[in-house]
């Protein structure tokens, strides 16, 4: 008796198991998820992690719960009392109790928990849960995510104001991975670093354990848990000291050229300078012109344009303001100064890292 043989597709798509989003290929007989394998032709498949590769034991465990279920006893007892229902029943029942909470204690008493995008699922549905939490009206989301993501998500928009763009690894001559191992975390951002390297970009790693990138890395600053900042700034303080830092960039991206106030801390502002003067201006002293000039913060330029401008980075100037004379100093400066009180030798005792290796990197 023949057996028929079973039928056999090979399925192209990419992994939805986190943000990387892998391409691969899914291999399907008679109907069942059998394997799934890296996809080289997709951009983001030349390798897949062994989370996507376990994608059959996902659906098919027995763990797995495949239908909505429903406590049928009190929260402590041994035995929940799961029972099946409906996802009409399901969705209905959850409905309503937030209604009725929202109702009795306002949409603010409802906090909707996420979990991380960097690894799981959640990639693809995360926007859909945060405009069911602002339609709802409740500002509390308990999200989670790795730490090396942290700096991505929250750290840069919170400092400069925008999210984290796409690192331009492929034309970049040296590589930073601070506290992040890509290889774990982003499979696909992992392997552009690993072509950079082999292109012959420095790689660079700071990570207190030597595993994943750290291990092939050209430098590797192993730092003491907790000390990353005194290592930047040390790490800044060589390089401001040795002129190894784009002076034009930090003129034209940054905001180092902004004066800032001695007696407070903040930056002295167009509403400092005149009565009704606008405090999104920002004010930096132009060394073409020998004068105060004002950058528009809202459009991303200086407010005369037409002018070239050549903010200065240090320099303290006394200010004339409607609050009296000001004694101001451009933030780089600040900065620097800020920088200057880590030298290597110093931040070797604070981070366990040489100060040999702080001037190497």
């Amino acid at each position: 008796m023949m057996v028929e043989k079973a039928k056999s597709e090979r399925i192209p798509g990419y992994c939805a198991l986190c943000w990387s989003s892998c391409g691969c290929i899914s291999i399907v007989e008679d109907g069942c998820l059998i394997a799934v394998e890296p996809d080289p032709e997709h951009p983001t498949g030349k390798s897949l992690c062994g989370k996507g590769k376990a994608a059959p034991e996902y659906i098919y465990s027995d763990a797995r719960v495949l239908h909505p279920m429903k406590r049928t006893r009190p929260k402590g007892d041994p035995d929940p009392g799961w029972e099946q229902i409906s996802w009409e029943e399901a969705l209905d029942t959850t409905a309503a109790e937030l209604k009725r909470i929202q109702r009795r204690s306002g949409a603010e008493s409802i906090a909707f928990s996420i979990t991380t995008s960097a690894g799981t699922a959640m990639q693809d549905g995360y926007p859909f849960v945060e405009r069911l939490r602002q339609a709802f009206g409740t500002p509390n989301a308990v999200a989670s995510i790795e730490l090396c993501a942290f700096a991505k998500d929250f750290v840069y928009p919170h400092t400069f104001g925008v999210p984290m763009p796409m690192s331009d690894v492929s034309n970049s001559d040296c590589v930073i991975l601070w506290g992040n191992n890509p290889g774990t975390t982003w499979l696909a951002f992992g392997t552009r670093v690993a072509e950079a390297k082999k292109r012959g970009a420095k790689l660079v790693v700071v990570d207190p354990v030597r595993v994943g990138a750290a291990a092939k890395a050209d430098e590797w600053l192993q730092v003491r848990p907790g000390t990353d900042g005194a290592l930047a700034l040390s790490i800044a303080n060589v390089m401001i000291k040795e002129d190894l830092f784009d002076g034009d960039f930090v003129r034209e991206w940054t905001n180092g050229p902004f004066f800032v106030r001695d007696d407070n801390g903040q930056f002295i502002t167009g509403a400092d300078l005149e009565q009704g003067g606008d405090p999104k201006l920002r004010v930096v002293w132009d060394e073409a012109q020998a004068r105060l000039a004002y950058y528009d913060t809202q459009i991303g330029t200086y407010a005369d344009s037409k002018i070239g401008v050549v903010a200065a980075l240090v320099g303290a100037r006394e200010i004339e303001t409607i609050h009296g004379t000001k004694i101001c100093r451009p933030a780089f400066e600040r900065y620097r100064d800020l920088c200057n009180e880590y030298s290597p030798e110093r931040t070797e005792e604070i981070t366990w890292i040489s100060a040999d290796q702080i001037r190497a990197t």
